[in-house]
């Protein structure tokens, strides 16, 4: 083989082999998750919603998207509160470890990391995604779109889920997905709905979209408890 070609080859096979993993995706989802319905008995002050997670999405084929491959930057512990303190303070609040405590708060994000930034990793790197989440979780005062539409926090009474969906709507522009699931509720006496999570959608420039129903539709059936 001549020896110029050869080096040619060389050099293209190693800068195919250092090209990061990435999949294709085509939008954002942002799981956001109502504290009390994760952990019963969570209770804090000016409770709000927290993020589980953020997402890539595929509009199509292949759906459900394949597992993001494992980020080539290693989560590394204490390096957000060490070199991004503002970021730091901002995941602590808003991407709290709801079920273990936030003594375990950099172990659920290192999970979220590996299970979904592999895929970003190239537009974004681990710093971008996790303020992403954070940036796009803060577009919004969904509590603030309950209370106007008078909806609180209630373990007495059910909501109707079309209500709710429209206030989530009428503060985003655009439709969510909205997550239950059932368990005994003593207020109505037997088995009932409760809220988990709203998820809302993102393109890929971070602009609100109408999260598709074929990729994850709500799992709401009817009305729920919304509770505190």
């Amino acid at each position: 083989m001549d020896q110029k070609f050869l080096k040619l080859f060389l050099v293209f096979a190693f800068l195919l082999a250092t090209l990061p993993t990435t999949l294709c995706w085509d939008f954002w989802k942002l799981a956001l998750q109502w504290p009390p319905a994760v952990s019963l008995g969570y209770h804090a002050p000016n409770m709000d919603f927290t993020i589980h997670g953020l997402w890539t999405e595929n509009f199509s084929t292949p759906w459900p998207a394949p597992r993001c491959p494992v980020p080539r930057s290693p989560y590394i512990h204490g390096l957000f509160a060490l070199q991004w303190p503002q970021l730091f303070q901002r995941l602590q609040v808003s991407w709290p470890d709801i079920k273990h405590g936030d003594a375990n708060n950099e172990v659920f994000w290192e999970r979220q990391w590996r299970s979904h930034g592999g895929c970003s990793e190239v537009q974004y790197g681990q710093v971008g995604f996790f303020e992403l989440a954070v940036d796009l979780k803060d577009k919004y005062n969904l509590q603030a779109s309950l209370v106007a539409a008078g909806i609180w926090p209630d373990y007495q009474n059910s909501v109707s889920m079309v209500r709710f969906k429209n206030a989530i709507t009428a503060a985003t522009s655009n439709e969510p997905v909205l997550s239950c699931y059932w368990d005994y509720v003593p207020s109505l006496g037997g088995y009932g709905q409760i809220l988990k999570e709203v998820r809302i959608c993102f393109d890929q420039h971070s602009s609100g979209i109408d999260c598709p129903a074929r990729n994850d539709p709500s799992d709401c059936s009817g009305p729920f408890i919304f509770f505190l």
